[in-house]
């Protein structure tokens, strides 16, 4: 099983059903990228922030690496992703769930561009085990994704937004993924703001109210 470095923050909360929030975030960032929006969200939360294990600088990591293929376009290593996905599933149930006594029942994944990706497909190749979701500015990977039938969704929410001026990952990925959600019977809420490869606060609220809604 492979060790991620992680924050946490609430971890002596003794609420009863206390809720996990994980972070998971984007490609060349680090764990303390999205540590901070614990300060938005509140206090019923048990807050874990995951740091990737690929290095590409200093305090600066990934979840998998990326090339460009002979049209100039980015490209996922996709053998990477699927192991990441594999191991970071263990690490979480056994280094996670275990530790601090959680149910799955109460684990949100909340992942920015290529950890809303990874978080999409936790979620959706463990399905038993990740039940909601917050993905922002992200995308669907389908190579990296083994999609169950229908009826191994139909408990899950997730939460999806996109920045209507994002250069780094179009608008058009994210409402592409919408379709994908819809066409699979994914329950999911899906909304665009006006910013770019970023979170508004505006989008902030918008997750923060999501989170009240399905608690």
């Amino acid at each position: 099983m492979s060790n991620y470095q992680y924050l946490i923050k609430n971890k002596s909360l003794k609420k009863k059903d206390r809720k996990i929030l994980i972070m998971l975030h984007g490609y060349g960032s680090n764990y303390n990228d999205l540590i901070s929006l614990s300060d938005f969200f509140g206090d019923d939360y048990i807050y874990i922030s995951l740091q990737a294990n690929h290095s590409l600088d200093i305090n600066s990591y990934c979840w998998w690496s990326l090339h460009f293929d002979v049209n100039h376009k980015i490209q996922s290593n996709f053998e990477q992703a699927k192991n990441s996905v594999e191991n970071l599933n263990k690490f979480i149930q056994n280094g996670i769930v275990q530790k601090y006594n959680i149910s799955n029942e109460n684990i949100i994944l909340l992942g920015f561009s290529q950890g809303a990706m990874l978080a999409y497909a936790l979620s959706l190749n463990f399905y038993d085990n990740y039940k909601k979701v917050i993905g922002l500015s992200g995308k669907i990977i389908e190579e990296i994704i083994n999609l169950g039938s229908n009826n191994k969704y139909k408990d899950h929410k997730f939460y999806c937004s996109h920045g209507l001026f994002d250069q780094t990952i179009p608008i058009s990925s994210a409402r592409k993924a919408s379709k994908w959600f819809n066409k699979n019977k994914i329950n999911h809420k899906y909304q665009e703001f006006q910013s770019q490869h970023n979170l508004s606060m505006e989008n902030i609220e918008a997750v923060k109210n999501w989170l009240k809604n399905i608690n």
